[in-house]
């Protein structure tokens, strides 16, 4: 009997990691390993970025994000708005008007900004973003049922992909706005699930918000398409997707209408001509399988580096590691 007794503690140890039913149970093992999964992430993030010591001289870090943050910095501590930046490279060389660029963090944490360095900044709201993101995984989690292992396994593939890595390691430091996807995406399946209602719109639209704030623009545009599908199979119910869309707009409406004044910039800029996706059937098989250090250039348009069409291939995750060399 004693003999057997170690074994069924142990079992009941383990069971949480591979058996669904037991996710329900608040559980030490479950505070454990989820705890260790949080502070694991927070290290690797900080390890990625090396912590606040990175020097953020290469890429879109020094031609376009740290001048961006830089300006930021100077603004607050003069103690006035951030309408027009000096150095209009940074923005793309379209306009001095800073707020007219969708593509700039605008969320509440920037006012960091006010007491640390820049370097410090990235990191503090690359955490940020990760804290937000975590409860939105442990969402996903409790609405899937999921056992710890597989938890981890989509805790690792969310946080530690080959496309966001290699985001960030070029200083797409507006890709913020990609850990609100759990969340996001939570609301549809709640609504899936027939949930509704002015709670629901509510939440929805506010996280829609954020990632405008965040300055992913374009993330807030991927999920409006994604919802406008939703409203041809959802009848009456779609009133409530219609109202979502509306609602965000109505309360990112702050970020999205200044760069109305510049539209004209935007068509007319050369930067902003639609590429056309890959520029060939064998750069997509190349670049799926193999790293290139070469850039690839496109006869009438401008040049685009390795990474941008790596980044939507298998090969993205290894391409942080070419990619200032101290990450």
């Amino acid at each position: 009997m004693s003999a057997k007794q170690p074994m069924f503690e142990a079992n009941k140890f383990l069971d949480p990691f591979f058996y669904p039913d037991e996710t329900k149970n608040i559980s030490w093992t479950n505070i454990i390993w989820l705890g260790g999964l949080f502070l694991a992430g927070v290290f690797l993030w900080g390890k990625f970025l090396s912590w606040n010591t990175l020097a953020l001289d290469f890429h879109d870090w020094a031609s376009v994000n740290f001048p961006r943050l830089n300006f930021l910095q100077n603004t607050f501590n003069a103690g006035v708005f951030p309408l027009y930046m000096a150095g209009i490279q940074a923005l793309h060389d379209l306009t001095d008007r800073f707020l007219t660029l969708p593509d700039v963090n605008t969320t509440p944490q920037t006012l960091f900004l006010l007491f640390v360095n820049i370097p410090t900044f990235v990191l503090i709201d690359i955490l940020i973003q990760y804290l937000i993101g975590f409860p939105g995984l442990l969402w996903v989690r409790r609405r899937f049922n999921l056992s710890l292992f597989a938890f981890s396994i989509l805790f690792f593939l969310f946080n530690f992909n080959g496309y966001i890595l290699s985001h960030y390691s070029v200083s797409h430091f507006t890709w913020g706005a990609y850990f609100i996807f759990p969340i996001v995406f939570m609301f549809i399946f709640r609504f899936l699930d027939g949930e509704d209602g002015w709670r629901w719109l509510t939440g929805f639209s506010f996280s829609l918000f954020y990632m405008v704030l965040a300055g992913g623009q374009h993330f807030f545009t991927w999920v409006l398409i994604m919802v406008s599908v939703l409203i041809l199979f959802c009848g009456r119910r779609s009133l409530w997707l219609i109202g979502v869309g509306a609602f965000s707009g109505i309360l990112s409406a702050v970020r999205l209408l200044p760069p109305v004044l510049e539209l004209k910039g935007f068509t007319e800029s050369k930067d902003f001509l639609f590429v056309g996706g890959y520029p060939s059937l064998t750069e997509v098989f190349e670049l799926t399988l193999f790293l290139r250090r070469n850039s690839v250039i496109r006869p009438g348009y401008v040049q685009h580096n390795f990474w941008d069409y790596a980044k939507y291939s298998v090969s993205s995750i290894f391409t942080w590691e070419l990619s200032g060399g101290s990450f």
